[in-house]
């Protein structure tokens, strides 16, 4: 790994002023966004289902609407975590703000 992308890497996984992030902190946490999640009742499985359409596979479901907010919440939190990338000669990995 060469000096930039070391440098790329370090600013991808550092918080403000170059602080690592803690490892149980995530930085989508520090973002706060709204996110559509659609909550549908299953009479036949007397529970509810949870999905942001906007999130492709981020599902949950729960016993009572309150418990599936909580579920997809969770959810949503696993899924927008960074993972770990090893760059190499032919990988680049760069930062788009949206």
């Amino acid at each position: 790994m060469d000096a930039e992308q070391n440098s790329l890497l370090n600013r991808i996984y550092s918080g403000p002023l170059g602080v690592p992030w803690k490892k149980e902190v995530c930085p989508a946490k520090l973002i706060m966004m709204n996110i559509r999640v659609v909550i549908d009742y299953d009479a036949r499985a007397k529970s509810y289902a949870a999905y942001c359409p906007e999130l492709p596979g981020c599902t949950s479901c729960g016993d009572t609407e309150k418990a599936a907010l909580k579920n997809i919440r969770e959810a949503i939190d696993l899924y927008l975590q960074p993972s770990p990338l090893k760059p190499s000669s032919t990988r680049k990995i760069t930062l788009v703000k949206v």
